[in-house]
């Protein structure tokens, strides 16, 4: 169980969520990698 590479904003984010990638404009699926540790 390895979550040290989860920041504050990972933890609080849901499950998945709609992330807007920064150099094209397609949102996409983001699944919290951090939250499988917490949930």
């Amino acid at each position: 169980m390895d979550n040290s590479g989860c920041t504050a904003a990972d933890r609080e984010m849901p499950w998945c969520a709609v992330k807007v990638n920064e150099e094209e404009p397609v949102a996409s699926i983001y699944c919290s990698s951090c939250q499988k540790y917490l949930a």
